[in-house]
C-alpha cells in the first residue's frame, strides 16, 4: 500500500474510496526527494506499483530539476505524456483543462518554503 504525496479520484470512481484509505486513485503525484533511495523508489518502484494498480496518471515532481513529468497508463504500462520545465505549461491528459504554469509552480513553492510552512 502506498500513500502518495497527492491523490485524486474521479467522482465516477468514488465507490473505491474507503473511510480511511482509498483502494485506488485516478491520478497520483509524488515529489522526488534528494536521497538516492527515495529517488529510486519514486522513479522506478512506484511507477511499477501504480501501473499494476491501474492508476491512470502519475506526476513525478522533481524540485531539484524544477521539472514535472506526466506519465499516462497505456496497455498496463506508463508512457511519458510530457516533461515540463521552465517556460512550459503542464497539461493533464486525464483531466482536460487542468493546466499549470511551471514557473508559477516553482515560484509558489519557493514562497511556501520561505514562509516556513513547508519543510524541504
Amino acid at each position: 500500500m502506498r500513500e502518495p504525496d497527492m491523490a485524486f479520484l474521479l467522482a465516477t470512481n468514488s465507490a473505491s474510496r474507503g473511510n480511511e484509505f482509498w483502494e485506488t486513485a485516478d491520478l497520483v503525484v509524488e515529489v522526488v526527494r534528494e536521497d538516492p533511495a527515495s529517488r529510486r523508489s519514486d522513479l522506478e518502484t512506484k511507477p511499477k506499483e501504480y501501473d499494476q494498480a491501474g492508476i491512470t496518471e502519475y506526476w513525478i515532481v522533481e524540485p531539484q530539476q524544477q521539472s514535472i513529468q506526466v506519465l499516462t497508463l497505456k496497455q498496463s504500462t506508463y508512457s511519458l505524456a510530457g516533461k515540463y520545465q521552465s517556460g512550459h505549461r503542464l497539461e493533464s491528459v486525464l483531466l482536460p483543462g487542468l493546466e499549470a504554469d511551471i514557473d508559477a509552480v516553482w515560484k509558489a513553492a519557493a514562497k511556501e518554503l520561505e514562509s516556513g510552512r513547508w519543510a524541504e
